[in-house]
């Protein structure tokens, strides 16, 4: 008795010790609710503390990895900081309270994010089970593209496996959205699935209670409030040996639940005292199986897949769903009037059963919904993205052709953004003008436009999708000009270097292709092909025939150039070499000019008088077979002449004076040695001298005599101081040293001399391209000249070299760019190999 009454004695202050340490235990958790503060006047105020979250190891291994990446094992309780990843083992549960919100049981193996964000506890689930029993919504769940959103008093299970994600409401609601869009409310006794990230799926909830086994929550009576088939219930063992009032084991058991308790500050509990023998874990016996109701409740619709996304319309691009429902074997009804009313989509059939695959057509862009029905009250969306499509957009919208044919052709592409259909291609409106090739394709095709000549342009190619909307590409096949080349004559003497021309054509840019075969023997081209402003040199090769080079662009246009190589310089003669006329009043007179020009083609003459003023020729230009006459007209005194050439290259001069004081007539004075070089006029108010008339004398033919440059010699009788007049020599041809330069860009200056003898007169040179080539002169009076030619740039020009009575003469001059400058490695001191630049 008396052991007895001592034991009882001991094993009361055993508790009492127990409930001392509670106390201890749980005051600072208590004492955190509320601090006091010193308000206005003194006065101590209760202020609220922020709540953390506190994550206890309810079973098994619990783990924890910090934001920096500490990591550590859980083996009570700890403080769970915002991105804390929480980490459970196989058959190990954990769970975090956070205040007044709520907690969270965490099932085996599973692994999840905290993160704290404005008093809101957000969960990401990466893989494994959740159990979330919120009293106001500051609790939020992710996992995956699914974002879970709770009401206040609300239980709710969640299952992340791969890309899955399965949910079940047992108490309240919870709004789930997939990648924030759609938003669902799922209510008490809810359930859907994830699939692949994808839309939310309706499934009975019944199907998911097995993956939510290991989570042993929420408690039996929650599940069976929800879940219409019964759920087992658990059946707790006697411990052996009975009870007896606790035992020293039992008290320890109560004071490490107390500890526990007090860190959670009324989290879970350990277990309480039996007489000294093991704690019992709960253990769910299934119940006898229940007698089978005969017409089972149905269950919500659900339609597989939920969203049907179009990046293109018509039959070709259609799409299939399915729908089902739970212990329902009617029919399902589809309305899609928000699709066809707005020509979005069309469905078919509109009705069916769980085995009919319904077909959802798109016909434009847009957004809607098809409703599916089943059992009375039960329906499902199918939410039907058609595009957005953007603009019809070809790579190129002008395409500009300088050339026509399969060398020509110019390629465009076609995209849209957000389809993925085909383009048709409407390339009539440019017949004759240019084709289109293929006439249909997609995105990924090149389609090829050939330009032709045979109608004019521009016109239209017209790209359109099968949505309706079109885009346009102008296409501008020239217009071309007629090739002109310059020069497109050419007259060459045995030996002479090549001369260039050019060759261009408005609006063209291909080849130019030259055909020499009628000059073959005569002359040659270098190059025989090129684009328009290519500089095409044209070589003598012997004496013959004129020939004619063609050359010829991908229009089948032409234009000849004209090649006559000679033997030795044509020679020109005339009949008489002055003329002379004693006034204006005179009768016209004529001489003869003949071309040695043994082709007919250069007998063209023509005749140009150096004063118009003075005198007058005609004809100007005369073409016919052997000698020409060409008459010559007096016009008031003076002296000129007449220049006669052919398109050979010959040349002669016609001096002709009127009156007294005409060309070349100078005063002789005998038994002086100077003569006077200049006319001497006799006053007007002088009378002429008078004589006897005396009978005609017959006039002794004298030879013709040559008279030199500053001489002059009489031509009257040698007696006394008696005057005659005599003809000064006339002008020679305009001579150049050479008419073919090839130089350098900022090469050494060519140097070239100009001469014409029995000419004092004014001499010009001038260059058709100053930035290419410029040219300076020694002086500008004749007889000789000298002409300094300096290259500036590549390129090619003429100089043009000019007396004053109409003699002309054409250097052409071919400036060469210089050669690319080469590096040459740097020798590298005290010998070795050079070291590269």
């Amino acid at each position: 008795m008396a052991r007895h009454r001592s034991a009882t004695v001991v094993d009361r202050s055993i508790r009492c010790l127990a409930w001392v340490c509670l106390l201890l235990v749980l005051w600072p958790n208590l004492a955190m609710s509320a601090v006091s503060s010193v308000g206005a006047g003194g006065t101590r105020v209760a202020t609220a503390l922020p709540a953390v979250p506190v994550v206890t190891n309810v079973a098994g291994t619990v783990g924890v990895r910090t934001a920096n990446g500490a990591s550590r094992d859980i083996v009570s309780s700890q403080v769970l900081h915002s991105g804390d990843l929480l980490m459970t083992g196989i058959n190990s549960l954990a769970v975090v309270n956070y205040a007044d919100a709520g907690r969270v049981r965490l099932g085996p193996a599973t692994t999840t994010t905290a993160s704290l964000s404005g008093g809101t506890l957000l969960f990401h689930v990466a893989s494994g089970s959740l159990c979330v029993e919120g009293q106001r919504p500051a609790i939020k769940v992710e996992s995956g593209s699914v974002s879970m959103v709770l009401a206040p008093d609300t239980v709710f299970n969640v299952l992340k496996a791969g890309k899955t994600t399965k949910l079940a409401v047992f108490r309240g609601q919870v709004t789930a959205s997939v990648h924030g869009k759609n938003p669902r409310v799922l209510k008490f006794g809810d359930a859907a699935v994830s699939p692949n990230d994808d839309a939310l799926g309706s499934v009975p909830i019944d199907t998911l209670m097995p993956g939510f086994a290991p989570l042993k929550c929420p408690d039996v009576t929650t599940i069976a409030r929800a879940v219409p088939s019964p759920v087992p219930t658990p059946v707790v063992a006697e411990p052996a040996g009975g009870g007896g009032g606790g035992g020293g084991a039992g008290i320890l058991g109560i004071l490490l639940g107390l500890a526990a308790l007090g860190a959670l500050a009324g989290g879970h509990g350990g277990g309480g005292g039996g007489g000294g023998g093991p704690s019992v874990q709960p253990t769910f016996v299934p119940p006898p199986s229940p007698t089978p109701t005969p017409t089972p409740a149905p269950g919500s619709v659900v339609v597989t897949p939920s969203t049907l996304s179009f990046s293109d319309v018509g039959s070709g691009s259609a799409k299939t769903f399915t729908v089902s429902e739970a212990n329902y074997t009617g029919s399902f009804t589809v309305d899609a009037s928000s699709c066809t009313g707005g020509g979005t989509a069309t469905v078919s059939p509109t009705s069916g059963s769980s085995s009919t695959t319904f077909t959802v057509t798109p016909q434009g862009a847009g957004s809607c919904t098809i409703t599916v029905s089943g059992s009375p009250g039960q329906s499902a969306p199918v939410t039907v993205n058609v595009g957005p499509f953007g603009a019809v957009a070809p790579s190129s919208t002008v395409l500009n052709f300088g050339d026509v044919g399969a060398g020509a052709a110019q390629t465009f592409t076609v995209s849209e953004s957000g389809y993925t259909g085909g383009f048709s291609i409407d390339a009539s409106q440019c017949a004759g003008a240019a084709t289109v090739s293929p006439q249909s394709g997609n995105a990924g095709t090149t389609f090829t436009v050939t330009p032709a000549d045979d109608e004019p342009s521009p016109c239209n190619v017209v790209v359109t999708d099968d949505h309706g909307q079109s885009a346009t590409i102008v296409v501008n096949v020239g217009p071309f000009g007629a090739p002109t080349a310059v020069p497109d004559n050419f007259f060459f003497i045995e030996g002479d270097p090549g001369q260039p021309f050019i060759v261009t054509e408005t609006g063209y840019t291909g080849d130019l292709t030259v055909d020499q075969s009628d000059c073959a023997g005569t002359a040659s081209v270098s190059p025989l092909s090129g684009p328009p402003g290519t500089s095409f040199i044209v070589t003598p090769v012997a004496a013959g025939p004129k020939c004619n080079i063609v050359v010829s662009d991908h229009l089948g246009q032409t234009v000849t150039i004209a090649v006559r190589v000679f033997a030795s310089p044509v020679k020109m003669s005339v009949s008489t070499a002055a003329l002379s006329f004693n006034g204006a009043a005179d009768s016209p007179k004529t001489f003869t000019a003949t071309s040695q020009a043994d082709e007919s083609d250069h007998d063209k003459l023509t005749a140009t008088s150096s004063d118009s003023s003075i005198i007058s020729v005609s004809p100007r230009t005369r073409n016919a077979s052997g000698p020409v006459n060409f008459s010559v007209r007096p016009l008031k005194n003076g002296s000129a002449y007449v220049t006669v050439t052919d398109d050979a290259g010959g040349k002669a001069f016609v001096g002709v004076t009127v009156g007294p004081s005409s060309l070349g007539v100078s005063r002789h004075v005998m038994n002086r040695r100077k003569a006077t070089n200049a006319p001497k006029a006799r006053p007007s108010s002088s009378p002429l001298p008078k004589t006897k008339a005396k009978a005609p004398q017959p006039v002794e033919r004298q030879p013709l005599q040559t008279v030199r440059e500053g001489n002059v010699r009489p031509l009257g009788p040698p007696n006394g101081r008696a005057t005659a007049p005599v003809l000064r020599p006339q002008p020679g041809i305009l001579a150049v040293s050479m008419r073919n330069i090839v130089l350098k860009a900022a090469s050494t200056p060519q140097t070239v001399s100009v001469s014409e003898t029995n000419y004092n007169g004014r001499l010009q040179a001038v260059s058709s391209n100053a930035g290419v080539v410029a040219v300076a002169q020694s002086t500008e009076l004749g007889p000789f000249i000298t002409l300094t030619i300096q290259p500036r740039a590549a390129g090619i020009a003429q100089i043009i070299v000019t007396d004053d009575h109409g003699g002309s003469q054409t250097i052409s001059v071919n400036v060469l760019a210089p050669p690319p400058l080469r590096l040459q490695p740097r020798p590298r001191p005290g010998g070795g190999p050079a070291r590269p630049l």
